[in-house]
């Protein structure tokens, strides 16, 4: 599972992030949702790997991908070298806080890694929390 924490810089507000999702992912885009350098390592993100969209402390999607990290080849391969495609079947609408959803990974795990603080896309491994954390997020 992967928390992906959608920029301010990319979506203007909460309506062009719900735009994005609802009506030009799975138009023009095919599900590829691309990505800068750094933010997936090679060979880091699998087929069918829950993946978490927040935007502003707030997970708002839930989705499976349908292919793993891909390097980009289209006319925005500049500024977002890679890309994953979204299984549009899964996605799913969601709103809960991060910081609630970190209570529950630390209580759940065990662990006090901090999820929202992280400026990365923090990747929670453990098949066992995964599957109870994608169950937990509504």
């Amino acid at each position: 599972m992967r928390i992906i924490k959608l920029s301010e810089e990319i979506f203007a507000d909460h309506r062009a992030m719900t735009h994005y999702f609802e009506a030009e992912l799975f138009g023009d885009f095919f599900g590829k949702f691309r990505f800068t350098e750094g933010r997936i390592e090679k060979d880091s993100l699998s087929v069918k790997e829950e993946v978490l969209f927040s935007y502003n402390g707030i997970i708002n999607y839930k989705a499976l991908t349908k292919t793993g990290r891909t390097e980009n080849t289209d006319e925005f391969k500049n500024d977002y070298p890679f890309y994953f495609i979204v299984n549009q079947g899964s996605l799913r609408s969601a709103n809960i806080s991060l910081n609630l959803f970190e209570k529950e990974f630390q209580k759940i795990s065990g662990q006090t890694k901090s999820i929202v603080q992280t400026r990365g896309w923090p990747r929670i491994e453990d098949e066992k929390v995964s599957n109870l954390l994608w169950n937990f997020v509504k």
